[in-house]
């Protein structure tokens, strides 16, 4: 039995405008199956680091860094709980605080006009690096002397790790990072400008995650 001449025209004209045929992905995700990373923002697949930001990501990257409660990587953030390191004596210890990880943002942990002989910031921070820059975020802290001062500067960690940290000015560096596994790194005479705002970065390059004590004494 053939089909009316006016049927077989309408079926034609649904075909050719795409009303007929396999139905759309529910989802609505934009989900590509690709296996290798496409920077797409919701659920794409990627067994590959990227920067998915959706709540079911099933990434297995060991540097996904994606935001979201649900995130399910194979190697999710485990809160740093380390007991913190002792300050030197003398001075007395400030407990960081977070978000401090984006000046540009506002995160910065701003210690203010520091009174007296100096501070020490007890912190916790995490390892890693991908040959190029720290994976794990770097603490910012900020402060200012009232008076000129030559001061002293250290960070203290006791985890097997290469711990840094980079002071500088309004210009520039006054000290940089120092390479390799230890338990320590210094800075002497330091000749600090009243009403000079300073920036101090504390990161881990590489070993355990764990805390620090990062000082400055005058």
């Amino acid at each position: 039995m053939s089909l009316p001449r006016s049927l077989f025209l309408l079926i034609l004209l649904l075909l050719t405008l795409g009303l007929v045929g396999c139905a759309p992905d529910p989802r609505g995700s934009g989900d590509d199956d690709d296996t290798s990373d496409d920077d797409d923002t919701s659920d794409d697949d990627d067994t590959s680091d990227d920067d998915d930001t959706y709540s079911g990501d099933d990434d297995t990257g060991s540097g996904d860094d994606d935001t979201a409660a649900g995130d399910d990587d194979s190697t999710p953030d485990v809160e740093n709980t380390a007991p913190p390191t002792d300050c030197p004596t003398g001075l007395d210890p400030i407990s960081e605080t977070e978000p401090n990880n984006d000046p540009a943002g506002g995160e910065i942990h701003d210690l203010g006009t520091i009174a007296g002989g100096g501070f020490c910031i007890q912190g916790n921070v995490d390892c890693g690096n991908d040959g190029k820059a720290y994976l794990e975020g770097i603490d910012f802290f900020s402060f200012m002397v009232g008076d000129a001062q030559t001061g002293d500067f250290g960070l203290d960690w006791t985890t097997s790790s290469d711990l840094d940290f980079i002071l500088q000015d309004e210009v520039a560096a006054l000290h940089d990072f120092e390479e390799g596994i230890s338990n320590s790194e210094s800075a002497s005479a330091i000749a600090l400008v009243a009403g000079t705002q300073y920036i101090l970065r504390v990161a881990c390059w590489e070993g355990t995650d764990g805390s620090y004590a990062m000082w400055g004494s005058w």
